[in-house]
């Protein structure tokens, strides 16, 4: 970019934000700065002041999504952390209405007071914000009944690379969510929510992820009343342990923990329990606090032991096919966590370094070699961010990606929106 129109714009946008709210990079980065706006109008103006030098837009939440990358190194990054705030939640319709910037574990406490609770929201809900997952397309607690959080978004709107406001309803949510922010900068989304719930927690207990995985196909066909089902290998168990030292893993045991409404607990106990014996495993019912308790033993994505993403769809089924196919030598080297989704359709997993791994070399080397695996398996990536991008079609699906382009032609045909992310242009 020529310094002269480097330097007007940076003025102008001193002006709309001010020195706190505009921060600079040093001399020696090509990127323009970090933008913290308010307000819609001010994510629109930020558009429309980059449009006719063509600056790139990065948007930035929580930055824990690892398949995001590194961030380009020119253009400028938009960051939401204070465009959270929370609307009026309607108790009769079910919907709320949240900024992208809102941490999860802050609208779970904001609609518990109003006897309301999400259907889906991430594991790392601590400190993983709501537009950011919207973006990613995330899976997560509550994905066994409600999908993807896709399918809980009733519309939402996003300021396209030209500063319009749109917004996206119905079908057009795929325009969207999942598409990590190459359609539009999000700006707020219509969430439907679900009557707060006393959840039940269950877990089973099995020698082998094979038997734990014909329990969870036992339990789609039996059609239960299942909210979230989450799974962890005895390595996965053992360091959430560290974290819930009450947490009743026995060591070498895979763990799946089921929660479903309290109210549910007479359907739901006695199939679980056949379910569990059916497969050779038992069953442990806990007293405790579900929501909480749940972030706890699903989420060791905070150990951050590993660079790179190595997280994929399966189907039910051949989760453990492709775990037994990791060479021994590596296999000890890694753990797992799993969601499964859609009430049995697939299982989301994701392998980790047990021990923290340092070299992005080798992890790279690992991810492609565990990709190789999953999809010998009828499997592939869970998402594509910057380092998937030659598996967009697999993950989007041709008739998505085709939608997609076309939809970016209209509000972004000069590339200018997280360019290098979810798929090419």
């Amino acid at each position: 970019m020529d310094d002269r129109v480097k330097a007007e714009l940076r003025t102008q946008l001193h002006r709309l934000l001010g020195a706190r709210r505009f921060l600079v990079h040093d001399s020696h980065s090509d990127r323009l700065g970090v933008a913290f706006p308010e307000t819609v109008v001010e994510v629109q103006r930020i558009a429309q002041l980059s449009r006719d030098a063509k600056v790139p837009l990065i948007p930035r939440g929580a930055t824990t999504n690892p398949f995001a990358g590194l961030e380009p190194q020119d253009g400028l990054v938009v960051s939401f952390d204070r465009l959270a705030w929370i609307g009026a939640a309607n108790a009769r319709t079910r919907l709320v209405t949240v900024q992208p910037g809102v941490l999860w574990h802050t609208l779970i406490q904001h609609l518990a007071e109003r006897s309301l609770m999400p259907r889906v929201y991430p594991s790392s809900a601590g400190f993983s914000t709501v537009g950011g997952f919207v973006a990613q397309g995330g899976v997560g607690v509550g994905s066994y009944e409600f999908g993807d959080v896709a399918g809980t978004v009733a519309s939402a709107r996003v300021v396209d690379a030209n500063g319009e406001l749109r917004r996206l309803k119905g079908s057009q949510v795929g325009l969207v969510a999942g598409a990590q922010g190459r359609t539009g900068l999000l700006v707020d989304v219509l969430l439907r929510v679900q009557a707060e719930t006393p959840m039940a927690p269950a877990i089973l207990l099995f020698n082998g992820f094979d038997r734990a995985e014909n329990a969870i196909a036992d339990i789609s066909r039996r059609g239960l009343p299942i909210w979230s089902i989450h799974l962890l290998d005895p390595a996965g168990g053992a360091l959430a342990s560290r974290n819930w030292p009450d947490l009743p893993v026995p060591p070498g045991q895979h763990a799946v923990l089921v929660a479903f409404r309290a109210a549910d607990a007479g359907d739901a106990a006695a199939g679980l329990r056949s379910a569990a014996r059916t497969a050779g495993g038992d069953i442990v019912e806990v007293a405790a606090n579900t929501v909480d308790w749940i972030m706890q033993f699903a989420s060791l994505q905070a150990l951050a032991t590993t660079p790179l993403p190595m997280q994929f769809h399966l189907p039910l089924g051949e989760a453990s096919a492709m775990v037994r196919s990791i060479p021994d030598k590596l296999r000890k080297e890694l753990a797992f966590e799993a969601v499964v989704t859609d009430r049995g359709a697939g299982i989301i997993l994701r392998l980790f370094f047990v021990e923290r791994q340092s070299s992005v070399d080798e992890a790279g080397r690992v991810a492609r070699q565990l990709l190789g695996l999953a999809k010998r398996v009828g499997g592939g990536a869970y998402t594509t961010g910057a380092l998937y991008l030659d598996e967009a079609e697999a993950v989007f699906g041709a008739e998505r990606l085709r939608q997609l382009a076309e939809f970016r032609q209209l509000v972004d045909p000069d590339d200018r929106l997280n360019p290098g992310r979810a798929f090419r242009s």
